[in-house]
């Protein structure tokens, strides 16, 4: 009984700490990038340097990484970072408190912020009128 109740404590205190919410951050550009597009072998792969070469294709900035200083004051706001796409100059980060969103929608570099995620309700989609029945003993 002992270990079943501290399993149900340790349950319920991972799912309390669990980001609700996710939203996706729109950077406005790559200037505090520290690469340069005249050296690509700095943030591409030779495959990928190879690949683009025999489709003719030019490096340009969008194969630029995001702007390690803009994500790492993102994070400095209080969320977790979830994903970081380059080609369409984004984070996608998580939290519990949208007023940080707030925050990060104030910072010169952000373009636009949008809700992309919310964890649903505990009770959600569980039925009012089924009883569920627990036998522990043994």
């Amino acid at each position: 009984m002992i270990i079943l109740s501290a399993l149900v404590l340790f349950l319920a205190s991972a799912s309390a700490q669990q980001d609700t919410l996710k939203y996706r951050i729109s950077l406005r550009d790559k200037a505090a990038t520290v690469y340069s597009l005249e050296h690509p072998e700095q943030f591409l792969s030779e495959k990928a340097i190879a690949r683009r070469q025999k489709q003719n294709l030019s490096v340009d900035s969008t194969d630029l990484p995001v702007c390690r200083q803009y994500i790492d004051e993102i994070r400095r706001q209080g969320v977790n970072i979830v994903v970081v796409g380059k080609w369409e100059n984004f984070v996608t980060v998580s939290c519990n408190d949208s007023a940080l969103i707030e925050h990060i929608a104030a910072l010169p570099f952000v373009r636009a912020t949008e809700k992309v995620w919310t964890a649903p309700k505990m009770n959600e989609g569980v039925r009012k009128d089924r009883k569920i029945y627990c036998n522990f003993e043994r």
